[in-house]
């Protein structure tokens, strides 16, 4: 599985011993998605248009700021947060489909990327924006917290439109902080989710089993 949350439900479901469950994340191209220069100074936010992704959180957090985001994604939340964008007035920019060999590339352009769900797995657009050298934000819950380290590899809030947008104005106007949490955001990807690091964790595994 792909993190200790679905590892604990599997295993509380299914009545499985934790010691036959094996937590192996996601794994990310560090060649493909990896930094380069941020030439948008907006917020990014890629996935899909679900209630679960809480991107009216995001909204809200905006429209108490100057700052500008693209959003890229699809689902059933998409008018709803058309209607709520124009409702709030916020200059927020729905990006059209791109092709996935283009997604690294997106990335690299913004410097901070904002994920406010309220339950994740293992994200892997939040691995893939800190692999590509973005300062990421996300709220403090099950998943996202598994993968930032408050501070260190990014800034973790609550669920709170307020908190979010100071944590988001705060990180544009921080030059320095913005810098070292994407350096560490991407040296942590490189250290636990690159592909040559998921592929050994897969062979112990089978060894192991074998």
């Amino acid at each position: 599985v792909t993190s200790l949350l679905i590892k604990n439900f599997v295993s509380n479901t299914f009545n499985i011993s934790k010691e036959k469950i094996s937590y192996i994340p996601n794994w990310i191209d560090t060649s493909l998605f990896k930094p380069q220069k941020h030439i948008k100074n907006k917020v990014l936010y890629i996935g899909r248009f679900t209630e679960e992704k809480n991107i009216g959180l995001l909204l809200d957090a905006l429209s108490r700021s100057k700052l500008s985001v693209d959003i890229l994604g699809y689902g059933p939340e998409k008018n709803r947060i058309i209607d709520k964008i124009r409702n709030l007035n916020i200059d927020a920019n729905l990006l059209d489909p791109i092709s996935n060999t283009k997604i690294a590339d997106l990335y690299s352009k913004y410097p901070v990327y904002v994920l406010c769900s309220r339950i994740e797995g293992n994200p892997k657009t939040l691995l893939e924006a800190m692999s590509s050298g973005c300062a990421v934000i996300g709220t403090d819950v099950p998943g996202i917290r598994d993968v930032i380290m408050h501070d260190k590899t990014g800034l973790l809030v609550k669920e709170n439109s307020k908190i979010l947008s100071d944590t988001i104005t705060q990180l544009f106007n921080d030059l320095e902080l913005k810098t070292r949490l994407s350096k560490n955001a991407r040296q942590f990807i490189l250290s636990n989710n690159s592909i040559d690091r998921i592929i050994d964790s897969e062979i112990q595994i089978y060894n192991k089993y074998k």
